[in-house]
């Protein structure tokens, strides 16, 4: 933070198992991970504890219909900068449980349909972290897929999303809302090697709260998929929508977010990736929880780069380096900066 940057030693292990169980038509994976962070000298409690428990079916029912279920539990006391429109900033211990659904039905040869639900429920330790932002996120998409011509495909579909915070803020307030986006675009393989897209449409908001304004605007998405070579990868995401936000004195947050990932396979055994996430979103005074509540905005940058060498079959030797960047304008000093250096040994067997 501005008036009290720290620097930190920590030494983490974090063992893993794993599960695989492909059979024919159905597919079983499921993965945990127990995270164990010392701090050599840190006042009070020495250690940190995480846990990360990943599972997965996957079965195709028929050649046309194919189910994929997936859910992830997450603890952990570490604020993450994602990728997409939501930053979970908010220092402390908290259990995420993201779960998702997806159902695909090819109809015909050319038309195929694509149905998304996906549930995301954050809870966290200490009570004033609690109040302010305990949330379940609901979100269902549906998508029509028709193929114009083997490099050219038309997608129209919509978007419905709900959320719930579990208390009210400012006296009887509630920060929940409904918002729904429809759209159309094109995805577009310009080659084997390079696929692009894009959506426009409009979106509707509601809030639960009778003394905000329901909300109107655009709704856009892009991205691009590019693999120049055998070795390597590029890929590129752009959203433009109605957020969650963890600003306890607003409803929503009005977002862009953009992810560029690349990854490259130097050699059989380097290989090195850079991942940057950046979110520029803005809270506005109309859906404040307080009258003459000022508009509030933020930005948030998040860079990753790392590589690993094959020191043996079961040995990986790994460094990585990552920053992390908040920007707001407003008096609750949500702002810092981290920068993370580490470097690692991975075991597989």
């Amino acid at each position: 933070a501005h008036s009290n940057p720290t620097d930190q030693w920590e030494t983490i292990a974090e063992p893993s198992l794993l599960f695989s169980y492909p059979m024919g038509q159905t597919l079983l994976s499921a993965r945990y991970t127990y995270g164990l962070t010392y701090y050599p000298d840190r006042p009070g409690s020495s250690f940190d504890q995480s846990h990360d428990f990943i599972a997965r079916v996957n079965h195709s029912f028929s050649n046309q219909f194919s189910l994929d279920v997936r859910d992830r539990i997450h603890n952990s006391n570490q604020p993450e900068v994602s990728s997409g429109a939501v930053v979970n900033q908010i220092n402390g211990s908290y259990t995420n449980n993201t779960f998702s659904t997806q159902g695909t039905m090819q109809w015909n040869p050319k038309l195929n349909t694509v149905t998304t639900y996906t549930n995301d429920y954050f809870v966290y330790d200490a009570p004033t972290q609690a109040t302010q932002n305990n949330r379940d996120l609901n979100i269902l998409q549906h998508d029509f897929r028709f193929l114009l011509s083997p490099v050219l495909t038309a997608v129209a579909g919509t978007t419905l999303t709900n959320i719930h915070y579990e208390h009210k803020q400012t006296g009887t307030i509630d920060r929940g809302w409904n918002s729904e986006s429809i759209y159309g675009g094109l995805d577009y393989n310009i080659s084997p090697e390079v696929l692009i897209g894009g959506r426009v449409g409009g979106n509707a908001t509601e809030y639960n709260a009778s003394s905000l304004k329901n909300g109107y605007g655009p709704y856009a998405s892009a991205f691009a998929n590019w693999q120049p070579g055998s070795r390597s990868e590029v890929n590129f995401d752009y959203v433009h929508a109605v957020s969650q936000t963890a600003i306890s004195g607003y409803a929503s947050a009005i977002s862009d977010s953009f992810t560029l990932t690349g990854k490259y396979q130097f050699t059989p055994k380097i290989s090195g990736r850079v991942q940057g996430n950046y979110t520029s979103s803005l809270d506005q005074g109309s859906v404040g929880l307080s009258a003459g509540t000022p508009d509030f905005s933020q930005n948030s940058l998040g860079i990753d780069i790392g590589a690993g060498y094959d020191l043996t079959q079961f040995l990986n030797l790994n460094a990585n380096y990552s920053y992390t960047k908040i920007i707001g304008d407003n008096a609750a000093n949500l702002d810092y900066s981290r920068n993370q250096i580490s470097l690692g040994l991975t075991a597989t067997y």
